[in-house]
């Protein structure tokens, strides 16, 4: 049995490697595609899961809530880096010691960033695992474990995976009502346009 800590560590290596190929300018607008995702499951939670869907099963409000986040997080890395323009591909001759530390320092950078999307990416998945779990609608159809149980379930306790929980993006950047979430997206706009 594959714990859930290790796809969120995996996520965060894949994408980490991801980031390295793309360089930092292309991770960060697509960290604010993420970011918007984020903000939009944590405002609408109530909506979408009581509202809309309240009538379905768990599992179904899970793969609609997760569906809305990924198309939107494909989106995000399907945009053009700011800096493409800038880096044109030089010709096979050599460059010089600066534009080689310049391109690690970028490559390092979007490796920085991709894994902290990955686990964004891998923690928000998690993430509405665990609230529908912990939900109110979870209470009214009596879940006893996870929504994909027996497939996916709910760590045992005092493990990394429990002890992880805790520390999922949308648990940390929504104490205290979501404002942190908000500060974030908007100083992550803000930073976006200064270099647009």
């Amino acid at each position: 049995m594959l714990s859930l800590s290790v796809i969120v560590y995996f996520f965060a290596i894949f994408f980490a490697y991801v980031g390295w190929q793309r360089g930092w300018t292309k991770e960060l607008i697509a960290l604010s595609g993420i970011m918007l995702a984020l903000f939009g499951l944590y405002e609408f939670d109530n909506l979408i899961r009581n509202v809309l869907f309240g009538d379905l099963p768990a599992a179904q409000v899970y793969f609609i809530q997760a569906t809305l986040f990924c198309v939107v997080v494909f989106f995000a890395y399907q945009t053009r880096g700011l800096d493409d323009s800038k880096t044109v591909s030089r010709s096979r001759g050599r460059r010089s010691a600066a534009e080689q530390r310049a391109e690690t320092q970028r490559r390092a950078l979007g490796a920085l960033a991709g894994a902290g999307n990955g686990y964004m990416i891998a923690g928000t998945l998690w993430y509405l695992l665990d609230n529908m779990y912990r939900s109110p609608l979870a209470a009214n159809q009596s879940l006893p474990n996870y929504a994909l149980a027996p497939r996916v379930v709910l760590p045992p306790a005092n493990t990394l995976a429990a002890d992880m929980i805790p520390n999922l993006p949308l648990y940390v950047l929504g104490s205290g009502e979501g404002t942190l979430l908000a500060l974030v997206v908007v100083v992550l706009f803000v930073v976006i346009l200064v270099i647009i």
